[in-house]
């Protein structure tokens, strides 16, 4: 959190950050942070994976 403060475009430390709430089950709060993430990186793999697994954990699915 202390890293987004100085620079809110980390995606590592968004990723990170959203990791941490994914584990807590707060998965909206993780899902702005993947998607933050994925917005300043588009080719940041790990967060598209775990924003799917945020949004299929809360029964969100894309057919």
């Amino acid at each position: 959190t202390q890293i987004l403060k100085e620079d809110s475009a980390y995606p590592e430390a968004l990723i990170g950050r959203g990791t941490a709430y994914a584990f807590k089950r707060e998965l909206h709060s993780a899902i702005d942070d993947f998607t933050k993430a994925i917005q300043f990186n588009p080719a940041a793999g790990e967060a598209w994976k775990r924003r799917g697994q945020a949004r299929a954990a809360l029964g969100e699915f894309v057919e």
